[in-house]
């Protein structure tokens, strides 16, 4: 039987120990179970910021926003939310146009809930938002998803080039 070697994200030059993605998505998958969604997002916001420039760091974000994602989606399983239970400013005839675009691609579920990561989805909520002259887009989509901190998650993905066409895909669906 082989097994994978462990992948290094960060190897400190001062000495300290070697970090690796196995070790953090068995932390922050305990961290979520034991602790709950909450500080698993603070912990996922503390390896943003911590790890972002070290190699492989893309590999294990990428991991720990579809731990966030299935998560998500479980918890909204749970409640049982019922299409249609959307704030007014994303029920109009209009938003609901953009709503079917976002399903039809993939992008929500039927119960308007993101299956895109942590910045895509920021990326979704901003372009729907934009086109739909929502002005506290945060606090509609947050409390529509249940979700903290999105402008950091949008702050995020403007800085990462696969958000960037994330964007661009978004403009050409929603112009047309």
């Amino acid at each position: 039987m082989t097994t994978q070697a462990l992948t290094p994200i960060a190897w400190p030059s001062d000495g300290g120990l070697m970090i690796t993605h196995e070790m953090i998505v068995s932390r922050f998958m305990r961290t979520l179970l034991v602790f709950g969604r909450e500080k698993a997002i603070e912990l996922y916001d503390d390896y943003v910021r911590l790890l972002h420039p070290f190699p492989g760091w893309e590999r294990t974000r990428q991991k720990l926003e579809d731990i966030l994602i299935d998560d998500a989606n479980k918890h909204n399983r749970k409640q049982n939310c019922a299409p249609g239970e959307l704030p007014d400013e994303l029920a109009t005839d209009e938003a609901m146009a953009l709503w079917k675009k976002a399903q039809q691609a993939g992008f929500v579920d039927e119960y308007y809930q993101p299956l895109l990561s942590r910045t895509q989805a920021a990326l979704l909520a901003d372009a729907m938002a934009e086109r739909l002259g929502i002005k506290e887009k945060w606090k509609v989509f947050e409390g529509l998803w249940n979700r903290k901190y999105m402008r950091s998650d949008y702050n995020l993905a403007l800085a990462q080039q696969q958000s960037l066409d994330f964007q661009d895909e978004l403009k050409r669906l929603f112009s047309s």
